[in-house]
């Protein structure tokens, strides 16, 4: 039994339950770092996925937003106001657990300059080539485990001569990867680093550019900040640009100092956001003004770029998570829900669509297995798969509790035990056929992306959320 088990664990702050060695996921800086250290990176935690990875089949992470991770992940707790403990709490409380009515649309945004800043801090730190503990080394930079024939011997000039192959593990994967054919969605976006709601930055046409899907949703994010954030997140992208065009992968010096300057930008930026007050209001102007941020080529803004596949999904991740909350007060009309899953269905925003029915043949693979056991819990596994399906109803939890016989089958699968099951050819086939569906459904998003189509979409919803 743990110590967060008991009911005065609710009275400690959160330091105190850091020091136990839990983390606050409810506070959004927190969980949002935290999932990004591996969706993103963290070299000082040895979280690299280098360019020799991938080309081994490990896939890039996609670009996360996360809220909409949580929920598709999908959680295993509830958020803040869907405690009744925190529902009936006092302010001081609900204000200790981060729980307030636009928890999610916070989580967002908040999230989304956190991954701003994992982008920033994780280049700087493999930028940075004066590392003299040796044990760093290989955890900073992986690709330093072969030796090239003929390169310096001293430790940062070998670093530096490396530095085209370290880059391209966080360099954007579309500069290089994409169908070569003219036009095409990746010349129309342009060649530079942007802000939505400002002027891009460019670099030169051919130069590989950090991957900066995380700039997508920072002004929406500065909306709620305040807008002399966004002016300060702008003004290192720029010397970032200045620092990429100088040569192809970019001079690491100046990149590692306008990522610096850039993970500063976002921490004052962060500090704001989670302060700043934030109402039905507030996040029904700031999924307008993001909705709008992007234009359509020869729409009079030359440096203002379209979404590509990776921004678009971000943007239809805020747009969802905004209406949800929005929906939590009142009821969106028809024609708004209509746009929001036309913009979502356009980039596959819910990846999962065979969740259930993957859940579903796990749960009858275990029923068919426990009716072979001469044991009356057999009988009570009905109940266990409505509990399930319920999303964890009180009363169905409290039938399930008050039957030992079922808890003492409950501890006789093991993982051991239901891996086997599952491993079994007509098992294993059925579930790779769900596989198989989501994963062309997605893929088949990616192929047909049209960022004209996109937009007005997107301007369809803005439309619809102003009424």
């Amino acid at each position: 039994m743990g110590e967060h088990q008991y009911p005065d664990w609710r009275s400690k702050t959160s330091l105190e339950k850091a020091n136990k060695g839990l983390r606050n996921l409810r506070d959004p800086e927190v969980r949002a770092t935290l999932c990004a250290s591996c969706h993103i990176g963290n070299a000082q935690e040895g979280k690299v996925v280098t360019h020799a990875m991938f080309a081994a089949g490990h896939p890039p992470l996609p670009p996360i937003e996360t809220a909409t991770f949580s929920r598709n992940q999908p959680p295993h707790y509830r958020e803040g106001l869907d405690v009744p403990y925190l529902q009936m709490a006092n302010e001081p409380t609900r204000k200790r657990y981060h729980a307030e009515p636009f928890q999610m649309t916070r989580l967002a945004l908040v999230g989304a300059l956190v991954n701003l800043r994992e982008t920033a801090r994780l280049v700087a730190e493999r930028a940075d080539f004066d590392a003299k503990d040796p044990k760093v080394e290989l955890v900073r930079w992986p690709e330093l485990a072969t030796r090239d024939e003929g390169e310096p011997a001293e430790d940062a000039a070998r670093r530096k001569a490396r530095w085209p192959e370290l880059a391209l593990a966080t360099s954007d994967c579309y500069a290089c990867h994409h169908d070569l054919q003219y036009p095409g969605y990746r010349q129309t976006r342009g060649y530079g680093y942007h802000l939505p709601g400002k002027e891009r930055h460019r670099v030169f046409p051919g130069r590989v550019m950090v991957r900066m899907w995380a700039t997508t949703l920072a002004g929406a994010a500065a909306r709620l900040a305040g807008r002399e954030h966004l002016a300060s997140l702008d003004a290192s992208l720029a010397k970032l640009a200045a620092g990429t065009t100088v040569q192809q992968f970019g001079d690491p010096a100046v990149i590692r100092q306008a990522c610096l300057d850039l993970e500063k930008a976002c921490d004052a930026a962060i500090r704001a956001a989670k302060a700043a007050p934030l109402d039905q209001a507030g996040a029904s102007a700031i999924l307008k003004d993001a909705l709008e941020a992007f234009t359509e080529p020869g729409a009079g803004k030359p440096d203002q770029p379209v979404p590509d596949f990776e921004a678009a999904r971000q943007l239809a991740s805020l747009a969802d998570v905004i209406a949800s909350d929005l929906k939590a007060g009142k009821e969106k009309p028809p024609a708004f829900i209509a746009a929001l899953a036309k913009l979502s269905d356009l980039v596959d925003l819910h990846p999962y669509a065979n969740r259930q029915a993957r859940l579903d043949l796990i749960l009858n693979v275990i029923r068919v297995k426990n009716e072979k056991k001469e044991d009356p819990s057999s009988k009570s596994f009905a109940g266990y798969i409505q509990f399930i399906k319920s999303g964890g109803d009180y009363d169905a939890a409290k039938n399930l509790v008050e039957n030992p016989g079922f808890l003492r089958y409950l501890e006789d699968v093991t993982s051991k035990t239901l891996n086997s099951w599952i491993l079994e050819k007509s098992t294993a086939d059925q579930l790779q056929r769900l596989d198989d569906e989501e994963e062309r459904k997605l893929m088949s998003r990616l192929n047909a992306y049209d960022p004209a189509e996109f937009l007005k979409a997107a301007r369809e919803l803005a439309t619809q959320s102003a009424r």
